[in-house]
C-alpha cells in the first residue's frame, strides 16, 4: 500500500518518464542498492518494483561484489569504495547492453 506522498513521487516520475519518451530520450530506471538488512525491511518492495517497472524499463541491480560492513556509509548509503563498484558494475553493463532502455 503505498502512502499518499508514495503516490504524489510516483506520479512525478509518471510525468519524467512521459516527457522523455516524448523527446525520444532513453530512459532506465535503476535501483539504488541497499544493505542487505535495508532492502528486507521495505513492506512494499515487491510492489514497489513492479510499479516501477510499468513506467519505464526497471532494473534492479544486485552487484554481488558488494559487502555490506565494507561498502556502506550507512543502511542506505554507498561508501567511496560501494560507488566506484557499483558504478563499474553499471557502466560494464550498460556498455554490454545488459541494460537497456525501454525505447
Amino acid at each position: 500500500m503505498f502512502t499518499q506522498q508514495d503516490k504524489e513521487q510516483l506520479a512525478a516520475l509518471r510525468r519524467c518518464v512521459r516527457l522523455l519518451e516524448r523527446n525520444n530520450t532513453p530512459c532506465i530506471l535503476l535501483e539504488v542498492p541497499d544493505t542487505r538488512q535495508q532492502t528486507a525491511a521495505y513492506a512494499n518492495l515487491d510492489e514497489f518494483q513492479s510499479t516501477l517497472k510499468q513506467y519505464s524499463d526497471f532494473h534492479y541491480i544486485q552487484v554481488p561484489a558488494l559487502d555490506d560492513s565494507l561498502h556502506y556509509y550507512d543502511e542506505t548509503h554507498l561508501n567511496q569504495d560501494g560507488v566506484e563498484l557499483y558504478d563499474t558494475y553499471i557502466i560494464e553493463h550498460l556498455i554490454a547492453g545488459k541494460l537497456k532502455s525501454a525505447q
